[in-house]
């Protein structure tokens, strides 16, 4: 909803350029970096996602605690994982590096976020990429201690 405004029907989305310069100012995120993914196209994507992750941000800024439908209600975006990808967006260096905060409401999965300020926060890794590194640090570590007996390692 609150990218839409900046969108006209005649002219279309603002470049890129226009937004960096519009909305830059101290403590807002930078909207100039592209995004990344295989299927990104800057010239068709750029506006619409540079919009999306503005209003995510002007819907988090105060600092309050939301779940992902709460932010999802203030933005219009269409879905939970828009907004999940934009609140991401914002722990990456290129667009910010905000601290971005979750905690579970209830048993059933429901979680609340909070931005809070930029220039705190670190990509939080996925649960699944840190158990990762841990086993690949293990069979690193089984591999040096049998590296005398290659046949007991292929037996593993």
């Amino acid at each position: 909803m609150l990218a839409k405004s900046l969108v006209s029907a005649s002219t279309g989305p603002p470049k890129p350029e226009v937004l960096a310069q519009s909305f830059r100012s101290v403590g807002e995120p930078n909207y100039g970096p592209d995004f990344d993914g295989s299927d990104y196209s800057h010239a068709l994507d750029h506006g619409r996602l540079t919009g999306q992750l503005r209003d995510v941000y002007e819907a988090m800024k105060d600092g309050e605690w939301r779940t992902l439908p709460e932010i999802r209600a203030l933005t219009g975006l269409a879905f939970d994982a828009s907004v999940s990808k934009h609140l991401r967006h914002l722990r990456y260096e290129k667009f910010g590096a905000y601290l971005v905060e979750k905690r579970r409401v209830d048993e059933h999965g429901l979680w609340e976020y909070r931005v809070g300020a930029k220039g705190a926060g670190t990509p939080q890794r996925s649960a699944l990429a840190v158990e990762n590194d841990a086993l690949r640090a293990r069979v690193a570590e089984l591999e040096e201690r049998c590296a005398a007996c290659p046949r007991q390692l292929s037996l593993l």
